[in-house]
């Protein structure tokens, strides 16, 4: 019984190891984020690869634009840009408000919002659309802020 049971487990735990190495070699394909993003009911569009390689869409709710860059191995990048004229105390104050957005000016001295999501397994993302909500969420609270300084 024992041998028989240690077999079992070993198969179960070979056969986890194989489907663990197969779903971490997944790419993040522009098709398949595309998909998930109209099944999301996203207004967007696909601007195709930038220069790194990272599948970029540019997504549009309530007249906000959001762009995202999805690199091949899972990683996101969300980026929202304003061209207000702001004080950087007021960039530092959404800083100090919100934990997982980050505010900045960027060399073209554009306000940015940006929010960054790590894919630690190099696999994409199951439902991209849920982070753009989110992002799109935080963005929405942090220009009150600004709309308040």
């Amino acid at each position: 019984m024992t041998n028989k049971a240690s077999w079992l487990y070993r198969v179960l735990f070979g056969l986890s190891l194989a489907i663990t190495a197969t779903s971490a070699s997944a790419e993040c394909e522009g098709e398949a984020i595309g998909q998930d993003l109209t099944l999301g009911g996203w207004t967007f569009e696909s601007r195709g690869k930038d220069s790194d390689g990272d599948n970029v869409f540019r997504i549009v709710k309530d007249g906000t634009i959001g762009m995202l860059f999805a690199q091949p191995d899972g990683d996101l990048m969300f980026r929202s840009y304003f061209d207000e004229d702001h004080r950087l105390s007021d960039l530092n104050e959404i800083n100090k408000k919100f934990r997982y957005i980050t505010a900045y000016r960027d060399d073209d001295d554009d306000i940015v919002i940006g929010f960054d999501i790590a894919s630690w397994d190099d696999t994409c993302p199951e439902n991209i659309s849920v982070t753009t909500r989110l992002f799109f969420r935080m963005v929405e609270r942090a220009a009150t802020v600004l709309a308040e300084r």
